[in-house]
């Protein structure tokens, strides 16, 4: 009996050994990072298990290179990463670093481990790898495969910078004209430059790659004339910098337009060049005094044009403009336009299907790029039209401002000749209308000289002009001959004006400008309000559509007058576009109170006096609907005033 009592004993005691502890785990190894769950940063790179494929990176950094390895746990605990850093041939670690950090059993952690070497690590090939540990885990805990990296703290020489149309310290081409600058480099491992027009390259910035034969090139386009600069310095494969290399040149005057048609020579069918190649009227075309500087040529819509033996070059920088008043928007008018029967290389146009003004341009491609405008013409008025090609962007202008733009990076080389009020590419498609001040530049025009140009060719009187220079009061004074003075106590913008005083107003470029202009009225085209108008040069108007004024824009506070004195009714009135508005002064509330009554859009309060005078402080603001009462203790009961009927 007791034999066989101590063989159970012992049955017992070997299946406690066997058994797991409560809460250990039977495998206590983490699973082993593989190449997927390491990586570095500063520098960032990916592990490369051969050394074929090791990326080139800089491990001597400010703070020090950091090793990544991503761990998973089955319940949350603290883990610790050790990680060797070999060289390539190496018999032991040169460093070993180890850190550790709490991994949820969530979802995958990440433990970073850090280095830091002093003195600087030297050029070379390098590899690394990791373990992972937790509090169970024994001595002999596998090491994750090998990263292989390629060390470069050597930084590249600085590039050589050069150029043929700005040459070093020299005057170069002009404003618009399109340049480009040769950057060198005599590192083989440099990848690419990084630069800019000034002084101070940006942090971040993009890389300019470098091309097979160690150069690239960039392309400048100056918009002023005078002294100009290029940084650049070279970036290799391991994201080393080389000191900045500095380029000075200067940038020529702007050249002027290389034709110019003013269409002043009144009769014949000759249209003189100043400067420039004569163009030829052509079919139903014909000189007219009634242009918009001068003379204009007038064109049928069915066979009139002018012909030019002019080609202008569209592969780099040009700019073309006129003005132009169509006859009919009902169908498509070509204003300029160069090319042959196969095609357009540039067209400036209005497009009957969209409504708009188009500046288009044939790619390299055999593609057209096309900008189209914002504005839409108005048949019988003239507008002033610019196309630019800057070398990068076909940019359209109405009346001298920016209207469409698109990218046109590569274009089609210049076919044909210039053609005003005829399309080369379609037959039957011409201008019916006039055109006047057609100029052709072999450069681009920037926003400045369209704004001079336009300006310029403005040669309207204008019958009023406010330089809001005043400084006391709410008028402003008219300095023209036409003493036309805006403004009353109303302090009313001059927008609102009625119709037989309201100008277009012509604010260049913003309302907030310091002068205004009137378009000239005429029986057929009286005064009208020029709210519409912030962008446009003066120009004639049509008659309004009255628009009543809506009460949400009458302020509740009425303007500063001189005096006015109430009336019998006791109350002090103003009448404006809201209806008749009645105020008590502002500064006096009187022993007996008052009470504000709202009438449809009608307000009244009771005046201090029944025939005093108001004061010049001001008026009484306009509150919500509710009884104010006398002043505390003076015991007076506020009365109600005996209302009236509105104004």
């Amino acid at each position: 009996m007791l034999r066989r009592l101590v063989s159970c004993a012992a049955l017992v005691l070997v299946g406690l050994v066997n058994s797991p502890a409560v809460g250990a785990f039977a495998d206590p190894l983490l699973p082993v990072p593989t190449a997927a769950d390491l990586s570095t940063s500063n520098p960032s790179s990916s592990c490369a298990t051969s050394p074929d494929d090791a990326p080139f990176v800089n491990l001597n950094t400010i703070t020090g290179p950091v090793m990544n390895i991503r761990t998973t746990v089955a319940v949350t605990e603290v883990v610790t990463a050790t990680v060797e850093l070999w060289q390539r041939d190496g018999a032991a670690p040169l460093f070993t670093s180890t850190s550790s950090t709490v991994v949820s059993s969530t979802g995958p952690g990440t433990v970073r481990v850090g280095f830091r070497f002093d003195p600087p690590l030297a050029d070379g090939e390098y590899f690394w790898r990791a373990r992972v540990t937790d509090a169970e885990s024994g001595p002999e805990v596998p090491w994750s495969p090998s990263c292989y990296l390629n060390h470069d703290a050597t930084r590249p020489a600085a590039p050589v910078i050069s150029s043929t149309d700005f040459p070093s310290g020299q005057v170069g081409l002009g404003v618009g004209r399109k340049g480009t600058f040769r950057l060198a480099a005599s590192d083989a491992d440099v990848i690419g430059f990084e630069y800019t027009f000034g002084s101070i390259i940006p942090v971040g910035g993009p890389i300019l790659p470098v091309g097979p034969d160690g150069s690239a090139t960039i392309t400048f386009v100056p918009i002023e004339t005078g002294p100009g600069d290029v940084v650049a310095r070279t970036v290799d494969r391991a994201g080393n910098r080389s000191a900045q290399t500095e380029y000075h040149f200067f940038v020529g005057v702007a050249s002027g337009p290389a034709a110019v048609w003013h269409f002043d020579d009144g009769s014949g069918t000759v249209a003189a060049g100043d400067p420039g190649p004569a163009g030829t009227l052509t079919g139903g075309a014909a000189f007219s005094t009634d242009g918009k500087v001068g003379g204009a040529v007038r064109l049928d819509g069915t066979s009139g044009y002018v012909s030019t033996p002019l080609t202008l070059g569209t592969g780099t920088t040009f700019a073309v403009s006129a003005w132009v008043r169509l006859a009919d928007t009902r169908q498509d008018q070509p204003v300029l336009a160069e090319g042959d029967a196969s095609g357009d290389s540039f067209s400036l146009s209005y497009r009957a299907d969209l409504a708009h003004w188009t500046f288009s341009a044939t790619a390299a491609t055999a593609t057209t790029d096309v900008a189209v405008s914002a504005a839409s013409p108005e048949r019988g008025e003239w507008t002033h039209l610019a196309g630019v090609y800057d070398g990068y962007s076909l940019r359209l202008y109405v009346d001298g401002h920016a209207d469409g733009v698109v990218g046109h990076p590569v274009p089609a080389p210049a076919k044909g000749t210039v053609q005003v009020g005829s399309d080369p590419a379609v037959a039957d498609r011409f201008l019916a209308g006039e055109v006047d001040e057609v100029r052709v530049f072999d450069r681009a025009v920037f926003p400045g000289e369209l704004h001079a140009m336009v300006n310029a060719d403005d040669t309207a009187t204008p019958v009023g002009v406010w330089h809001f220079d005043d400084t006391v009061g709410h008028v402003a004074a008219d300095s023209s001959s036409g003493d036309h003075p805006i403004g009353s106590a109303t302090r009313r913008s001059p927008r609102t004006a009625s119709s037989a005083q309201a100008c277009c107003w012509t604010a260049a470029p913003r309302w907030s400008a310091r002068w205004f202009r009137c378009c000239v009225p005429t029986a057929a085209s009286p005064w009208v309000s020029g709210s519409s108008w912030p962008r446009r040069a003066p120009r004639r108007c049509s008659a309004p559509k009255p628009t009543p004024a809506p009460c949400s824009r009458c302020g509740s506070n009425p303007p500063r007058i001189t005096s006015s004195v109430c009336g019998t009714s006791g109350y002090a009135a103003q009448t404006g576009p809201c209806g008749t508005r009645r105020w008590s002064p502002s500064r006096t509330r009187p022993a007996t109170g008052h009470t504000w009554q709202r009438r449809g859009m009608s307000s009244r309060a009771r005046c201090a006096s029944r025939s005093g005078i108001l004061s010049a402080s001001g008026w009484q603001s306009e509150r919500s609907t509710r009884r104010i009462g006398p002043p505390r203790g003076s015991g007076s009961a506020p009365t109600r005033p005996t209302p009236t009927r509105g104004a």
